[in-house]
């Protein structure tokens, strides 16, 4: 999150996290603004988001070429095993 921050990050306000142990509480030690209560002032922008079907969502949040990347290689391996030859 530090890193973040020194590429000029201002403020995080909303953040979606899949359970990874420590990462909330990393994200509010740098963004302290970053609460549960500001999706419900936003609702109207937070609810257009799931306006759209599964496939698009996925393609809207996953925006990280490296998490695509890495998406891409867990499918792989996971289709093929570690020890293919």
């Amino acid at each position: 999150m530090n890193k973040l921050r020194n590429r000029g990050v201002a403020d995080i306000l909303i953040a979606v996290v899949d359970g990874l142990k420590g990462f909330p509480e990393a994200i509010n030690a740098v963004f302290p603004k970053t609460i549960a209560q500001t999706w419900r002032r936003y609702w109207d922008q937070v609810i257009s988001f799931f306006a759209f079907s599964p496939p698009i969502r996925r393609i809207i949040y996953t925006t990280n070429v490296i998490e695509a990347l890495n998406s891409k290689l867990r499918r792989a391996v996971r289709m093929r095993g570690p020890f293919a030859g």
